[in-house]
């Protein structure tokens, strides 16, 4: 057996919703970088991410963000375009570093800079500019990417999706309520819930207390997306998972272009 996790982004880094498959002990974590997830726990036998992992240049596209779409239905907005692997590269640590100036109107100026000229980069190799939300994610996709590129068995991490996990969770349908509604949380929550991951909501107020985390810092909905992402890691280690798209896709330097998530599940926890 072994650990698995799921890994959500947030303002202040990562949070890791992380279970032992021996017991089935589950907890949360917030750490600043991606890489100190895999120095939480060992071994750890499977990550799933909602970050995307294959980068695509003029010549691979990711099919993956075009199907998931097709499925989401209302959620379909929650799907970002992956900015180019070049851009990714160029501008993942300029936006880091517009981010955390200190004067607010130097960050707006610099923001605005930095989102024109990796638009204008991104249209040369895509043939499409950049949303803010893409270019906000570009650091976070590095930070992956780096990571990946020193693990000595990067296949145990899998690019997943939130909206798509609780889509199969509620039985193919895409939720009709949003994760940043009272609504959409309590929803989700028990969707969790009834495949086997309870007391999120608990786990995170403790974190919250431990770790001495803001508003700013992170959110109960960073926490959800990231026991859902764990869930998903956990079903992909007895093969109940399925991709989009369903065949082997890859960027130029082979790194996979597919997003994971459950397949129909019982109504019940998960079983081994």
């Amino acid at each position: 057996m072994g650990w698995v996790v799921g890994a959500d982004g947030c303002r202040s880094g990562w949070i890791a919703c992380i279970r032992d498959l021996a017991t089935g002990k589950t907890h949360v974590e917030h750490v600043q970088r991606f890489d100190e997830i895999f120095r939480l726990q060992s071994p750890l036998i499977a990550v799933a991410v909602d970050m995307p992992i294959g980068l695509p240049n003029s010549e691979r596209r990711r099919v993956c963000e075009t199907s998931i779409r097709e499925k989401l239905g209302i959620r379909r907005t929650s799907v970002f375009s992956t900015p180019a692997r070049s851009v990714v590269e160029g501008f993942g640590e300029l936006v880091t570093d517009a981010l955390n100036l200190p004067n607010k109107d130097q960050r707006r100026v610099e923001i605005a800079r930095v989102h024109q000229e990796a638009s204008l980069t991104n249209k040369g190799a895509l043939g499409t500019g950049l949303t803010l939300q893409s270019l906000f994610i570009m650091p976070k996709i590095l930070e992956v990417d780096r990571t990946l590129s020193n693990l000595v068995d990067p296949t145990i991490v899998i690019e997943t999706h939130p909206e798509l996990i609780f889509r199969a969770l509620a039985g193919g349908d895409p939720l009709e309520t949003s994760k940043q509604t009272a609504a959409g949380v309590i929803r989700r929550l028990e969707l969790l819930s009834v495949h086997g991951y309870a007391l999120i909501d608990a786990l995170w107020s403790q974190l919250k207390q431990e770790k001495r985390l803001r508003t700013a810092d992170a959110t109960i909905d960073d926490v959800v997306d990231a026991a859902a992402c764990c869930l998903t890691a956990e079903l992909h280690m007895s093969n109940r998972t399925e991709s989009f798209p369903p065949h082997h896709a890859t960027d130029h330097l082979g790194r996979p272009m597919r997003i994971w998530a459950p397949k129909s599940l019982p109504q019940g926890p998960v079983s081994p």
